[in-house]
């Protein structure tokens, strides 16, 4: 039998001061990772959980733009068009280095229901 490996993020439940991590795994049915806090066998979270670098492509205008705090099921509007656009993918973060500096503002939907968890210096973008 055949497998395909599928990237996928796990978070400990036992382990609160230990960060999600993502792994490579042989089976997407059933993945399994050893914890490295407890040593515990942990599984995946469902896709709809996992959060990390979105992937948006907006058809209506074209445009497309990556997010550093994406998660499946949390939408962010097009600074082109408006429309709510949803992540294609979700994937790890990119460790940014010292001396990268950017002003793009974060707005995300969670912002207009009060869930969003960023920093209040950065704020959704007003027109």
């Amino acid at each position: 039998r055949d497998y395909e490996s599928v990237l996928r993020q796990f978070n400990c439940p036992d382990c609160p001061d230990r960060s999600a991590f993502w792994r490579m795994t042989d089976d997407d049915t059933d993945p399994t990772a050893e914890c490295y806090g407890c040593g515990e066998t942990i599984y995946a979270l469902s896709p709809e959980q996992e959060r990390g670098r979105g992937h948006f492509v907006c058809t209506p205008c074209k445009r497309h733009w990556p997010s550093e705090r994406a998660m499946l099921t949390v939408g962010q509007e097009c600074y082109g068009c408006d429309e709510l656009i949803f992540p294609e993918e979700i994937t790890p973060r990119r460790r940014r280095r010292p001396d990268m500096h950017t002003d793009n503002k974060h707005h995300c939907q969670a912002c207009g229901t009060g869930k969003c968890k960023a920093k209040p210096e950065v704020s959704r973008r007003r027109r």
